[in-house]
């Protein structure tokens, strides 16, 4: 199957995950390899705005001054799901992304 999407380096990626909740995990693309086939990325913390009607759920956009770790790479393949981070990525459409949550 032919990755039919153009990473390039500044794009914003998210992994939805969990189980009874929705995390939002947000990652930035700081180096695309020469083949295109690697990424090298930067995780980031989201900024979280509760909703008005559910104190258990709220939006979330990046938060591009609080980094997570180091960078690491990740090899693209379809349905790109590295185990060691939470589920698939999809490239981010800029609007603030569903969370919920359990106290």
């Amino acid at each position: 199957m032919k990755n039919e999407i153009h990473y390039k380096k500044g794009m914003i990626l998210i992994s939805q995950w969990g189980y009874g909740q929705t995390n939002i995990s947000w990652y930035k693309i700081v180096k695309v390899s020469k083949s295109g086939k690697t990424l090298t990325l930067q995780e980031y913390d989201g900024k979280y705005k509760a909703s008005k009607d559910n104190y258990m759920c709220g939006h979330s956009v990046i938060n591009t001054r609080s980094k997570r770790g180091d960078t690491f790479r990740k090899t693209i393949k379809p349905y790109f799901s590295p185990a060691k981070y939470k589920g698939s990525f999809e490239v981010w459409d800029g609007t603030e992304q569903f969370e919920s949550h359990w106290n």
